[in-house]
Protein backbone atom coordinates (compact mmCIF):
# COMPACT_ATOMS: atom_id res chain seq x y z
CA UNK A 1 0.00 0.00 0.00
CA UNK A 2 2.88 2.36 0.77
CA UNK A 3 4.46 1.65 -2.62
CA UNK A 4 1.14 2.26 -4.36
CA UNK A 5 0.75 5.52 -2.46
CA UNK A 6 4.24 6.63 -3.59
CA UNK A 7 3.42 5.71 -7.20
CA UNK A 8 0.23 7.80 -7.15
CA UNK A 9 2.09 10.76 -5.63
CA UNK A 10 4.79 10.46 -8.31
CA UNK A 11 2.14 10.53 -11.03
CA UNK A 12 0.89 13.80 -9.60
CA UNK A 13 4.09 15.65 -10.57
CA UNK A 14 4.08 14.49 -14.21
CA UNK A 15 2.72 16.71 -16.99
CA UNK A 16 0.89 14.51 -19.49
CA UNK A 17 -1.53 14.50 -22.39
CA UNK A 18 -3.13 11.58 -24.21
CA UNK A 19 0.01 11.12 -26.33
CA UNK A 20 3.01 12.31 -24.35
CA UNK A 21 4.26 13.07 -20.85
CA UNK A 22 6.95 15.32 -19.45
CA UNK A 23 8.86 14.70 -16.21
CA UNK A 24 11.78 16.54 -14.64
CA UNK A 25 13.87 15.65 -11.60
CA UNK A 26 17.32 15.20 -10.12
CA UNK A 27 19.77 12.36 -10.68
CA UNK A 28 23.32 11.78 -9.39
CA UNK A 29 25.83 12.90 -12.03
CA UNK A 30 27.62 9.55 -12.20
CA UNK A 31 24.34 7.76 -13.03
CA UNK A 32 23.07 10.22 -15.63
CA UNK A 33 24.77 8.65 -18.67
CA UNK A 34 23.75 5.08 -17.78
CA UNK A 35 20.12 6.02 -17.09
CA UNK A 36 19.91 7.97 -20.36
CA UNK A 37 21.23 5.02 -22.40
CA UNK A 38 18.88 2.54 -20.71
CA UNK A 39 15.78 4.67 -21.24
CA UNK A 40 16.57 5.56 -24.84
CA UNK A 41 17.30 1.91 -25.63
CA UNK A 42 14.00 0.65 -24.24
CA UNK A 43 11.61 3.57 -24.87
CA UNK A 44 10.93 6.25 -27.48
CA UNK A 45 12.03 9.20 -25.36
CA UNK A 46 13.86 12.50 -25.52
CA UNK A 47 16.15 13.00 -22.53
CA UNK A 48 18.09 16.13 -21.65
CA UNK A 49 20.68 16.28 -18.86
CA UNK A 50 21.64 19.73 -17.55
CA UNK A 51 23.86 20.96 -14.73
CA UNK A 52 22.21 22.99 -11.93
CA UNK A 53 22.56 26.74 -12.19
CA UNK A 54 25.00 28.53 -9.89
CA UNK A 55 22.21 29.85 -7.65
CA UNK A 56 19.88 26.85 -8.02
CA UNK A 57 19.06 24.65 -5.05
CA UNK A 58 19.44 20.93 -5.49
CA UNK A 59 18.96 17.96 -3.12
CA UNK A 60 21.87 16.55 -1.17
CA UNK A 61 23.12 12.98 -1.60
CA UNK A 62 25.99 12.10 0.73
CA UNK A 63 28.54 9.65 -0.64
CA UNK A 64 30.95 8.62 2.11
CA UNK A 65 32.87 5.41 2.66
CA UNK A 66 34.28 3.43 5.61
CA UNK A 67 34.58 5.64 8.73
CA UNK A 68 33.12 8.83 7.22
CA UNK A 69 29.76 7.22 6.38
CA UNK A 70 29.40 6.07 9.99
CA UNK A 71 29.15 9.71 11.05
CA UNK A 72 26.19 10.49 8.79
CA UNK A 73 23.55 9.63 11.46
CA UNK A 74 25.17 12.21 13.76
CA UNK A 75 25.47 15.02 11.19
CA UNK A 76 22.02 14.36 9.69
CA UNK A 77 20.38 14.85 13.10
CA UNK A 78 21.80 18.38 12.99
CA UNK A 79 21.36 19.17 9.29
CA UNK A 80 22.55 18.16 5.87
CA UNK A 81 25.20 20.44 4.35
CA UNK A 82 24.01 23.17 2.03
CA UNK A 83 24.29 22.80 -1.76
CA UNK A 84 27.72 24.49 -2.08
CA UNK A 85 29.20 23.30 1.22
CA UNK A 86 31.81 20.63 1.91
CA UNK A 87 30.47 17.48 3.57
CA UNK A 88 31.90 17.62 7.13
CA UNK A 89 31.63 13.89 7.92
CA UNK A 90 35.17 13.00 6.83
CA UNK A 91 36.62 15.39 9.42
CA UNK A 92 33.90 15.15 12.07
CA UNK A 93 33.58 11.36 12.43
CA UNK A 94 37.14 10.63 13.68
CA UNK A 95 36.76 13.34 16.33
CA UNK A 96 33.38 11.89 17.40
CA UNK A 97 34.85 8.39 17.74
CA UNK A 98 37.89 9.61 19.71
CA UNK A 99 35.79 11.72 22.07
CA UNK A 100 33.31 8.88 22.67
CA UNK A 101 36.15 6.54 23.61
CA UNK A 102 37.67 9.12 25.95
CA UNK A 103 34.37 9.76 27.72
CA UNK A 104 33.39 6.09 28.13
CA UNK A 105 37.01 5.28 28.84
CA UNK A 106 36.73 1.68 30.11
CA UNK A 107 38.26 -0.98 27.88
CA UNK A 108 35.98 -3.69 29.29
CA UNK A 109 32.89 -1.75 28.29
CA UNK A 110 34.52 -1.12 24.92
CA UNK A 111 34.90 -4.87 24.36
CA UNK A 112 31.20 -5.41 25.12
CA UNK A 113 30.16 -2.59 22.76
CA UNK A 114 32.48 -3.80 19.97
CA UNK A 115 31.36 -7.44 20.19
CA UNK A 116 27.66 -6.56 20.35
CA UNK A 117 27.70 -4.16 17.41
CA UNK A 118 30.10 -6.36 15.43
CA UNK A 119 27.69 -9.28 15.81
CA UNK A 120 24.77 -7.17 14.58
CA UNK A 121 26.74 -6.01 11.53
CA UNK A 122 27.86 -9.56 10.74
CA UNK A 123 24.62 -11.42 11.39
CA UNK A 124 21.88 -9.09 10.17
CA UNK A 125 21.25 -7.16 6.95
CA UNK A 126 20.37 -3.78 8.42
CA UNK A 127 18.67 -0.85 6.75
CA UNK A 128 21.07 1.82 5.53
CA UNK A 129 20.61 4.35 8.37
CA UNK A 130 20.62 1.65 11.06
CA UNK A 131 23.69 0.01 9.56
CA UNK A 132 25.61 3.30 9.64
CA UNK A 133 24.58 3.97 13.25
CA UNK A 134 25.63 0.49 14.43
CA UNK A 135 28.85 0.86 12.45
CA UNK A 136 29.53 4.14 14.29
CA UNK A 137 29.05 2.42 17.66
CA UNK A 138 31.38 -0.37 16.51
CA UNK A 139 34.15 2.14 15.85
CA UNK A 140 33.35 3.87 19.15
CA UNK A 141 33.78 0.52 20.91
CA UNK A 142 37.24 0.10 19.37
CA UNK A 143 38.13 3.65 20.47
CA UNK A 144 36.96 2.85 24.01
CA UNK A 145 39.17 -0.26 24.12
CA UNK A 146 42.14 1.84 23.03
CA UNK A 147 41.64 4.53 25.64
CA UNK A 148 40.87 1.92 28.28
CA UNK A 149 44.28 0.38 27.59
CA UNK A 150 45.92 3.81 27.70
CA UNK A 151 44.37 4.66 31.08
CA UNK A 152 44.28 1.16 32.63
CA UNK A 153 40.49 1.05 32.83
CA UNK A 154 39.05 -2.48 32.65
CA UNK A 155 35.69 -2.85 34.43
CA UNK A 156 37.02 -0.60 37.21
CA UNK A 157 39.46 -3.27 38.47
CA UNK A 158 42.04 -1.34 40.46
CA UNK A 159 44.64 -4.12 40.17
CA UNK A 160 44.88 -3.45 36.42
CA UNK A 161 45.47 0.30 36.73
CA UNK A 162 49.29 -0.04 37.10
CA UNK A 163 49.33 -1.64 33.65
CA UNK A 164 48.05 1.56 31.99
CA UNK A 165 50.00 2.31 28.85
CA UNK A 166 49.86 6.05 29.53
CA UNK A 167 48.55 7.19 32.93
CA UNK A 168 45.66 6.71 35.35
CA UNK A 169 43.14 9.54 35.02
CA UNK A 170 41.67 8.82 38.50
CA UNK A 171 44.97 9.56 40.23
CA UNK A 172 46.05 12.33 37.79
CA UNK A 173 42.89 14.20 36.74
CA UNK A 174 44.77 17.50 36.29
CA UNK A 175 46.94 15.97 33.57
CA UNK A 176 43.86 14.61 31.80
CA UNK A 177 42.25 18.05 32.05
CA UNK A 178 45.20 19.60 30.20
CA UNK A 179 45.00 16.96 27.49
CA UNK A 180 41.24 17.52 27.22
CA UNK A 181 41.86 21.20 26.53
CA UNK A 182 44.48 20.30 23.92
CA UNK A 183 42.04 17.98 22.15
CA UNK A 184 39.54 20.83 22.23
CA UNK A 185 41.96 23.31 20.68
CA UNK A 186 42.74 20.86 17.87
CA UNK A 187 39.01 20.27 17.29
CA UNK A 188 38.23 23.99 17.16
CA UNK A 189 41.13 24.66 14.77
CA UNK A 190 39.80 21.87 12.54
CA UNK A 191 36.46 23.72 12.49
CA UNK A 192 38.20 26.92 11.42
CA UNK A 193 40.02 24.95 8.71
CA UNK A 194 36.69 23.73 7.38
CA UNK A 195 35.47 27.33 7.30
CA UNK A 196 38.53 28.33 5.28
CA UNK A 197 38.01 25.41 2.88
CA UNK A 198 34.39 26.45 2.27
CA UNK A 199 35.39 30.07 1.65
CA UNK A 200 38.13 29.03 -0.76
CA UNK A 201 35.67 26.74 -2.56
CA UNK A 202 33.44 29.76 -3.10
CA UNK A 203 36.39 31.81 -4.39
CA UNK A 204 36.50 34.07 -1.32
CA UNK A 205 40.25 33.90 -0.80
CA UNK A 206 40.65 37.16 1.10
CA UNK A 207 37.79 36.25 3.43
CA UNK A 208 39.54 32.96 4.17
CA UNK A 209 42.71 34.88 5.06
CA UNK A 210 41.03 37.63 7.10
CA UNK A 211 38.35 35.56 8.88
CA UNK A 212 40.31 32.35 9.42
CA UNK A 213 44.03 32.94 8.92
CA UNK A 214 44.20 35.95 11.24
CA UNK A 215 42.00 34.21 13.82
CA UNK A 216 44.39 31.25 13.72
CA UNK A 217 47.25 33.58 14.70
CA UNK A 218 45.23 35.31 17.43
CA UNK A 219 43.68 32.17 18.94
CA UNK A 220 46.86 30.06 18.91
CA UNK A 221 48.73 33.02 20.39
CA UNK A 222 46.23 33.24 23.25
CA UNK A 223 46.54 29.49 23.94
CA UNK A 224 50.35 29.60 23.97
CA UNK A 225 50.39 32.71 26.13
CA UNK A 226 48.20 31.00 28.79
CA UNK A 227 50.07 27.68 28.57
CA UNK A 228 52.00 28.22 31.85
CA UNK A 229 48.66 28.36 33.71
CA UNK A 230 47.43 25.00 32.39
CA UNK A 231 47.14 22.13 34.91
CA UNK A 232 50.17 19.79 35.17
CA UNK A 233 52.31 22.11 32.99
CA UNK A 234 55.73 23.21 34.26
CA UNK A 235 55.82 27.00 33.63
CA UNK A 236 59.62 27.02 33.39
CA UNK A 237 59.60 24.62 30.43
CA UNK A 238 57.11 26.59 28.33
CA UNK A 239 58.50 30.11 28.75
CA UNK A 240 59.64 30.25 25.12
CA UNK A 241 56.27 29.08 23.81
CA UNK A 242 54.49 31.58 26.05
CA UNK A 243 56.63 34.44 24.71
CA UNK A 244 55.93 33.37 21.12
CA UNK A 245 52.25 33.30 21.98
CA UNK A 246 52.43 36.83 23.34
CA UNK A 247 53.76 38.17 20.04
CA UNK A 248 51.24 36.12 18.03
CA UNK A 249 48.44 37.47 20.22
CA UNK A 250 49.48 41.08 19.59
CA UNK A 251 50.05 40.62 15.84
CA UNK A 252 46.82 38.67 15.40
CA UNK A 253 44.87 41.28 17.36
CA UNK A 254 46.20 44.12 15.19
CA UNK A 255 45.38 42.22 11.99
CA UNK A 256 41.84 41.52 13.22
CA UNK A 257 41.26 45.14 14.19
CA UNK A 258 42.30 46.21 10.69
CA UNK A 259 40.19 43.65 8.80
CA UNK A 260 37.13 42.57 10.82
CA UNK A 261 35.26 45.84 10.38
CA UNK A 262 35.83 45.99 6.62
CA UNK A 263 32.11 45.70 5.86
CA UNK A 264 31.41 49.03 7.59
CA UNK A 265 31.11 52.16 5.44
CA UNK A 266 33.13 54.73 7.42
CA UNK A 267 36.56 54.62 9.04
CA UNK A 268 35.19 54.75 12.60
CA UNK A 269 32.85 51.84 11.94
CA UNK A 270 35.68 49.81 10.48
CA UNK A 271 37.92 50.51 13.48
CA UNK A 272 35.32 49.85 16.19
CA UNK A 273 34.04 46.81 14.30
CA UNK A 274 37.55 45.37 14.46
CA UNK A 275 37.87 46.19 18.17
CA UNK A 276 34.54 44.54 19.01
CA UNK A 277 35.52 41.39 17.07
CA UNK A 278 38.28 40.68 19.59
CA UNK A 279 35.56 39.90 22.13
CA UNK A 280 34.97 36.64 20.25
CA UNK A 281 38.14 35.33 21.89
CA UNK A 282 36.14 35.01 25.13
CA UNK A 283 33.71 32.72 23.36
CA UNK A 284 36.53 30.63 21.90
CA UNK A 285 38.17 30.19 25.30
CA UNK A 286 34.83 29.18 26.82
CA UNK A 287 34.50 26.64 24.01
CA UNK A 288 37.86 25.18 25.04
CA UNK A 289 36.58 24.85 28.63
CA UNK A 290 33.67 22.78 27.30
CA UNK A 291 36.11 19.97 26.57
CA UNK A 292 36.58 19.40 30.29
CA UNK A 293 33.67 16.98 29.87
CA UNK A 294 36.19 14.56 28.34
CA UNK A 295 37.74 14.31 31.80
CA UNK A 296 34.48 14.45 33.73
CA UNK A 297 32.69 11.60 31.97
CA UNK A 298 35.78 9.40 31.71
CA UNK A 299 36.41 9.91 35.42
CA UNK A 300 32.79 9.11 36.28
CA UNK A 301 32.86 5.81 34.38
CA UNK A 302 36.00 4.56 36.14
CA UNK A 303 34.98 5.68 39.64
CA UNK A 304 31.46 4.23 39.44
CA UNK A 305 32.85 0.94 38.08
CA UNK A 306 35.30 0.67 40.98
CA UNK A 307 32.52 1.44 43.49
CA UNK A 308 30.40 -1.35 41.98
CA UNK A 309 33.31 -3.75 42.44
CA UNK A 310 33.73 -2.73 46.07
CA UNK A 311 30.01 -3.12 46.77
CA UNK A 312 30.01 -6.60 45.23
CA UNK A 313 32.45 -8.01 47.80
CA UNK A 314 31.50 -6.06 50.92
CA UNK A 315 28.76 -8.41 52.22
CA UNK A 316 29.62 -10.89 54.96
CA UNK A 317 27.47 -13.84 53.87
CA UNK A 318 27.85 -17.60 53.52
CA UNK A 319 29.92 -18.56 50.48
CA UNK A 320 27.00 -19.56 48.23
CA UNK A 321 24.89 -16.49 48.98
CA UNK A 322 27.93 -14.23 48.76
CA UNK A 323 28.75 -15.60 45.31
CA UNK A 324 25.17 -15.05 44.12
CA UNK A 325 25.06 -11.51 45.55
CA UNK A 326 28.46 -10.68 44.06
CA UNK A 327 27.47 -11.85 40.57
CA UNK A 328 24.11 -10.05 40.78
CA UNK A 329 25.65 -6.75 41.93
CA UNK A 330 28.40 -6.91 39.29
CA UNK A 331 25.98 -7.62 36.45
CA UNK A 332 23.38 -5.02 37.47
CA UNK A 333 25.88 -2.38 38.58
CA UNK A 334 28.14 -2.60 35.55
CA UNK A 335 25.12 -2.90 33.27
CA UNK A 336 23.65 0.36 34.58
CA UNK A 337 27.04 2.09 34.55
CA UNK A 338 27.69 0.98 30.98
CA UNK A 339 24.24 2.07 29.74
CA UNK A 340 24.26 5.49 31.43
CA UNK A 341 27.83 6.41 30.53
CA UNK A 342 27.61 5.08 26.96
CA UNK A 343 24.52 7.24 26.47
CA UNK A 344 26.30 10.19 28.09
CA UNK A 345 29.37 9.69 25.89
CA UNK A 346 27.17 9.65 22.77
CA UNK A 347 25.14 12.72 23.74
CA UNK A 348 28.13 14.81 24.81
CA UNK A 349 30.15 13.78 21.75
CA UNK A 350 27.24 15.02 19.63
CA UNK A 351 27.15 18.23 21.65
CA UNK A 352 30.84 18.92 20.99
CA UNK A 353 30.30 18.44 17.25
CA UNK A 354 27.13 20.52 17.02
CA UNK A 355 28.27 23.54 19.03
CA UNK A 356 32.06 23.70 19.18
CA UNK A 357 32.77 22.23 15.72
CA UNK A 358 29.78 22.97 13.45
CA UNK A 359 29.39 26.38 15.05
CA UNK A 360 32.64 27.52 13.43
CA UNK A 361 31.70 26.89 9.80
CA UNK A 362 28.57 24.83 9.15
CA UNK A 363 25.66 26.47 7.30
CA UNK A 364 23.44 23.42 6.79
CA UNK A 365 19.91 23.60 5.47
CA UNK A 366 20.34 20.96 2.76
CA UNK A 367 17.36 18.86 1.63
CA UNK A 368 17.95 15.13 1.26
CA UNK A 369 17.77 13.53 -2.18
CA UNK A 370 14.77 11.18 -2.25
CA UNK A 371 14.91 8.89 -5.28
CA UNK A 372 11.76 7.58 -6.94
CA UNK A 373 11.81 3.97 -5.78
CA UNK A 374 9.81 1.28 -4.06
CA UNK A 375 9.41 1.98 -0.34
CA UNK A 376 10.38 -1.25 1.43
CA UNK A 377 10.91 0.14 4.91
CA UNK A 378 9.03 -2.69 6.63
CA UNK A 379 9.39 -5.51 4.11
CA UNK A 380 12.47 -7.06 2.51
CA UNK A 381 11.89 -9.09 -0.66
CA UNK A 382 14.70 -11.43 -1.65
CA UNK A 383 15.81 -11.07 -5.31
CA UNK A 384 15.16 -14.78 -6.00
CA UNK A 385 11.89 -14.97 -4.07
CA UNK A 386 8.92 -16.70 -5.71
CA UNK A 387 5.33 -15.52 -5.63
CA UNK A 388 4.61 -18.24 -3.10
CA UNK A 389 7.43 -17.00 -0.83
CA UNK A 390 6.12 -13.44 -0.93
CA UNK A 391 2.56 -14.56 -0.27
CA UNK A 392 3.71 -16.67 2.65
Amino acid sequence: MNMEKDRIEANGIILETKRIFFITGWIPEELAKDVTERLEKKYFASITITEPEEDEDFPILLENKVIAEAGEPVSSMYSLPSRREIDPNTVMTPFFIIFFGLMLGDGGYGIILTLATGFLLWKFKLEDYTRKFIKLLFYCGISTIFWGAMFGGWFGISALVPFALWFDIVSRPELMLSWSFLFGVIHILAGFSMKAANLIRKGKYLDALFDVGFWFIFFIGAILFMLPFAPEVNPDKVVTLSNIGKYMLVIGGILLIITQGRAKKNIFGKFFGGIISLYDLIGLLSDVLSYSRLLALGLATGIIASIVNQMAVMFDLPAVFKAIATVFILLVGHGINFAINALGAYVHSCRLQYLEFFGKFFEGGGVAFKPLKANTKYITVKPDATIQDVAA
